[in-house]
């Protein structure tokens, strides 16, 4: 027998944040902490969706209920609403290239079955930890590209191939920059020139508010040759309910003389588990109009609340980017600190808890993630409580500063 060995060379996660959470909680069990470190938040369903959630309750509860058993690929008018919106945004998608998934991890790990070991991984750095877990485990080579303040956060193609596999998002679920055209056409015609195939996690477009940052990687020409977008409805719309996901496998995307689509399709039937009926009808009510309309008012308070934490890191003189498009703050550590420093500082002093950056790679060290998903409140409070530990004190008037030099001449004298 063989274990995968690969499996203990892997560093500590984010569990290690919920630790010392624990530990401080139970030295002071009457601190309330401010969480700004949540992934998801539990958004409450748009109140369109509940009621056709509980028509479909309805629906398969009936005797004849059975027949609405999912097919593996999912259900086509899910499908179809999927190519409508994306066609509003000006990505030509065809339904049959729409697969619905159980969720956004059980994608990455059904489409990694697709390519052996041998070949190539380039992932971003700061990126998702679930990403490096799974190719790691494969026995995959892995390199990276940086996100950097030099590149605003935005990772550029690497000079030479390096990579058979690619993985972007954008909004970036750790910095929350969103890509503009132009960088995003350079790694489509770079996977393109290089035979490359790219992965495009789209789970935040919904997010995005700026003109140039395209919400689908299929707004790009030539994408539909080289790229695999995926969406996540948990992850889009706030809803930890919602374990649903899908991918875009386009017919024309080939290599090696072989389709990917037709490898998906070959595999997918034996093992694929999709949503429940239920689910998916949930999924596909969130693209109606009226749901649209009572989503947006959710997704408008996540980003008053970025807002609001962007505004108190400026307040507080600390460098930051992301809130704009996406409801992540990437925030570079004060004072020279290291990512666990600043962590611990936060917590023991502030009552604050936010994510290492090194927990998202090595491009992640002295800086810290935080989230939008709490309350206005909280961010105000927040503002106050960052300010009162790293702004700086107020200048000295030069009536002030004459005293100091008239002090100093004078002991000086003595």
């Amino acid at each position: 027998m063989q274990l995968n060995e690969e499996i203990m060379t892997l560093p500590e996660g984010t569990l290690s944040v919920e630790r010392r959470v624990a530990e401080f909680r139970e030295n002071h069990p009457d601190s309330v902490l401010i969480r700004l470190d949540q992934d998801l938040m539990n958004m409450p369903l748009p109140p369109t969706v509940t009621a056709g959630m509980q028509e479909a309750v309805l629906e398969v509860s009936r005797p004849d209920g059975i027949h609405l058993s999912s097919p593996w690929s999912g259900y086509e008018s899910l499908k179809h609403a999927i190519a409508r919106h994306l066609a509003e945004r000006g990505a030509k998608v065809l339904e049959r290239d729409v697969f619905i998934t159980s969720g956004l991890e059980s994608a990455h790990a059904c489409l990694s079955n697709l390519f052996g070991p041998a070949n190539s991984v380039l992932l971003p750095d700061p990126g998702e930890r679930s990403l490096w877990t799974l190719h790691r485990c494969a026995g995959r080579n892995l390199s990276f590209s940086r996100a950097l303040p030099e590149n605003r956060f935005r990772p550029e193609p690497p000079a030479v191939r390096g990579a058979d596999l690619v993985f972007l998002s954008s909004p970036s679920t750790v910095t929350g920059v969103a890509m503009d055209r132009l960088t995003l056409q350079k790694w489509v015609d770079w996977a393109n020139e290089n035979d490359c195939i790219l992965f495009f996690d789209a789970s935040l477009a919904e997010y995005v508010r700026s003109e140039d940052c395209p919400r689908s990687i299929y707004e790009l020409e030539g994408a539909e040759h080289c790229a695999v977008e995926l969406f996540s409805f948990e992850k889009g719309y706030g809803v930890t309910e919602l374990k649903i996901a899908y991918v875009i496998i386009p017919s024309t995307l080939c290599r090696e003389g072989k389709y990917l689509r037709d490898l998906w399709c070959a595999r997918q039937p034996a093992t694929a588990t999709p949503p429940s009926y239920v689910m998916q009808h949930a999924a596909e009510l969130l693209f109606s109009e009226e749901a649209r309309a009572e989503t947006e008012k959710l997704l408008y308070r996540i980003q008053k609340v970025g807002r609001l934490l962007s505004e108190g890191l400026s307040a507080a003189g600390i460098p930051h980017v992301g809130a704009a498009d996406s409801p992540f703050l990437w925030a570079q550590c004060p004072r020279g600190m290291n990512s666990w420093q600043c962590f611990d500082t936060l917590l023991d002093r502030e009552r604050l808890v936010v994510t290492p950056g090194s927990l998202f790679g090595y491009s992640g060290e002295r800086f810290v993630r935080l989230t939008a998903f709490g309350l206005p409140e909280e961010a105000v409070q927040t503002t106050v409580r960052l300010c009162e530990l790293f702004s700086e004190p107020p200048a000295k008037t030069e009536a002030e500063l004459a005293k100091e030099q008239e002090k100093m001449l004078f002991s000086d004298q003595a």
